[in-house]
């Protein structure tokens, strides 16, 4: 079984976000930050955003960020079968939509 999901992994790979995905990204519109009851606290975007290199980034910010994002990420390290396994059942399933 461990073999089909990583076959199944392995095929997902052209549907991840390419670097040109990524570079669009930039140019996106800007972030707006709401409160709690949808107050807008701020916009954030590009001309008051400062790009720095991701080793000037606090450990803990990462850490924060990856753990709001995937909490199991150190223990599958990027690919994760068991959620894309997941994701498949509920796909088929009629539960979820791409």
């Amino acid at each position: 079984m461990p073999v089909v999901l990583r076959v199944f992994a392995l095929a997902l790979i052209p549907f991840k976000s390419s670097i040109a995905d990524l570079r669009k990204a930039k140019a996106a519109k800007p972030a707006v930050v709401l409160s709690g009851d949808g107050q807008e606290l701020t916009v954030c975007s590009r001309a008051n955003r400062e790009w720095v290199p991701l080793a000037d980034i606090s450990r803990h910010v990462v850490n924060a960020l990856l753990s709001a994002e995937d909490a199991r990420f150190y223990q599958h390290r990027g690919i994760d079968l068991r959620r894309d396994a997941s994701w498949a059942t509920r796909s088929e399933q009629g539960m979820c939509s791409f």
